[in-house]
């Protein structure tokens, strides 16, 4: 699927997948959604990431930057719901 996003520093367009699972270090997540820019121009059209972790998996879990040991910390919290997007799809 293909959403627009519109926000004060114009649109940007992103393809939304449901990846099959991602690991991050020692931490697996299980069936998570993805989005993949189209972008031509800006941050996001330069050819290196190919994705960002964003709130959708953060706001699961206590999240430390630990920048001058070049760590990023996960501690779970209690829930641990599934990964939703819109709900109108698998």
């Amino acid at each position: 699927m293909t959403v627009i996003l519109v926000n004060s520093g114009g649109s940007a367009a992103r393809n939304v997948v449901r990846l099959d699972d991602m690991t991050l270090g020692p931490k697996s997540f299980p069936r998570p959604v993805g989005m993949f820019s189209r972008d031509t121009r800006g941050l996001f059209a330069i050819d290196g990431p190919d994705g960002i972790v964003g709130g959708e998996l953060l706001r699961r879990y206590r999240t430390t930057f630990d920048y001058p040991h070049g760590r990023l910390i996960l501690e779970p919290y209690a829930s641990q719901t599934p990964f939703d997007y819109d709900m109108s799809g698998p």
